[in-house]
């Protein structure tokens, strides 16, 4: 009976024509899985601008608790604290917030703490990594790790080597790229800092870095081929970025978030999206990202500004506030007013700060460089805090000796700003002239080599800001005697 039961069963089957003759092919009747979104929240050159700041028309916007009470009430983010595998606070968080670097420095706020409020605020915020911007280590490169560690999220820099730490007492502790689990996805985060990183930080902190071209950052990065999407930061152009990936497009990349520079960057290269980041918490780069199964289906990028006078959120407010009374407290004296302001950028505001060292330390030359300030300064009344908004880099003030010869091809560079002579051009060469400048044009930032004409200036000691401050307290600009009056 055993040997004829296959038998018996293939006639049975046989004589049942209304019956399938196949096996049913689970997999092809399985339904195509649900898609599952997420969205990406960038910010970048936050510049420490914790708080609302006037807009062209008068109106406060931006501030980092505005910008989170945005997140969390029209993204569905949430807030806190990421875990040590950078997950969210909040189970199954379709959110990831990223930067694209020059987090603390520049608002008085930010800068006067060396830019730990910033850290601070960005932890309760929720972010998972940040390129390395180019002002990343204006506190130096121990403070740099302490800012790390505070924001409890790493920076990315796939164009700087990790060996440049191999020797160093001073590890910056970069890495390439990261991965940030969400919704059970693995994505890829590169960071690629800026070309002008080393020459626009103090001359010394980044000389053990070496940096390569972007193209061969990305080539090197065997991690973002095994993810299911990978996005970009750069602390550079997007114009700049662009070519890089149409050139690349076998890197997959999905999203690729950086600054708006002069020129304007296309919508999409290389098959990944394009987004500004926004800058100041003004605003932020949103993309929303589309999945079916680990594939990206589709993707929608676009940069949203903050509306002025928006709610914000009471944590990071609470935190922000507490900062403001410790800068009030220190620096909140008013040293001065100015009716109309000066614009940043404006003659009148380097000819202010250059008058500034020139008169405080007796010297011939006070001599500035234009990229020397972040900001104008608003019209009303000025504080000792006024004077750090507009210079938040830790630099202090240096007497050289320079021969007329010298100081001739000095004054020629496109980024001084000096008073004491009238041109390049009315020096003395056969004379030697004192020049009061700040640290930063000393060692040769923006081009300058007054370090090779006197090797051994006056090293005062004296922060920058301490001379402007002391230089508009005597003149007692007043409502009636505003300072830009005062500055000839």
């Amino acid at each position: 009976m055993r040997a004829l039961l296959p038998l018996a069963v293939g006639v049975v089957v046989a004589g049942c024509p209304s019956e399938k003759t196949e096996v049913p092919d689970a997999a092809a009747e399985a339904p195509p899985p649900a898609p599952v979104e997420l969205t990406v929240l960038f910010t970048g050159s936050e510049n420490g601008y914790l708080l609302p700041v006037p807009g062209d028309d008068g109106q406060p916007r931006g501030g980092a608790a505005e910008l989170l009470a945005k997140w969390i009430s029209k993204e569905g983010h949430c807030a806190g604290a990421l875990g040590t595998e950078r997950d969210a606070p909040c189970k199954d968080s379709n959110t990831l917030v990223l930067s694209t670097g020059d987090n603390g420095n520049g608002a008085a706020i930010s800068s006067v703490f060396h830019g730990e409020p910033t850290a601070e605020v960005m932890k309760h915020m929720g972010y998972a990594a940040s390129a390395f911007g180019n002002h990343e280590v204006d506190f130096g490169r121990p403070q740099f790790v302490r800012n790390r560690e505070l924001g409890g999220f790493p920076y990315l820099a796939a164009n700087l080597p990790a060996s440049a730490d191999g020797d160093s007492a001073e590890p910056l502790g970069l890495q390439g790229s990261v991965i940030v689990k969400r919704k059970g996805l693995d994505i890829a985060v590169v960071g690629l800092t800026s070309p002008k990183t080393r020459s626009s930080t103090m001359p010394g902190r980044l000389d053990d870095v070496t940096l390569v071209e972007d193209g061969q950052a990305m080539a090197a990065l065997p991690t973002i081929a095994k993810a299911d999407a990978v996005i970009v930061l750069t602390d550079g152009c997007l114009s700049d970025l662009a070519p890089v990936l149409d050139a690349h497009p076998e890197w997959k990349v999905t999203v690729a978030a950086g600054q708006q520079c002069n020129e304007a960057f296309p919508p999409n290269a290389g098959g990944a999206a394009l987004v500004w980041s926004g800058r100041r918490f003004q605003g932020y780069g949103r993309a929303k990202l589309t999945f079916r199964g680990e594939k990206v289906t589709g993707v929608q990028a676009e940069t949203i500004q903050l509306e002025p006078s928006a709610a914000a959120d009471a944590k990071v407010a609470e935190i922000i506030a507490g900062w403001k009374k410790k800068l009030d407290d220190a620096l909140g004296e008013q040293i001065g007013f100015t009716k109309k302001g000066l614009e940043q950028g404006s003659p009148q505001l380097a000819t202010w700060l250059a008058t500034s060292l020139k008169e405080q330390f007796n010297a011939d030359v006070g001599l500035v460089n234009a990229k020397g300030t972040r900001q104008g300064l608003a019209a009303g009344a000025v504080t000792k805090a006024s004077v750090f908004d507009l210079i938040p880099f830790e630099n202090s003030v240096v007497v050289v000796k320079v021969p007329g010869d010298v100081l001739r091809k000095e004054l020629a560079n496109p980024e001084a700003r000096f008073v004491g002579v009238k041109s390049a051009k009315a020096v003395d060469p056969k004379k030697t002239y004192t020049v009061a400048t700040n640290s930063f044009v000393y060692f040769g930032g923006d081009g300058f080599e007054l370090k090779a004409a006197d090797p051994k200036p006056s090293f005062t000691g004296e922060p920058w800001q301490n001379a402007v401050i002391a230089w508009t307290l005597k003149q007692a600009s007043s409502e009636k005697k505003p300072l830009e009056s005062l500055i000839k």
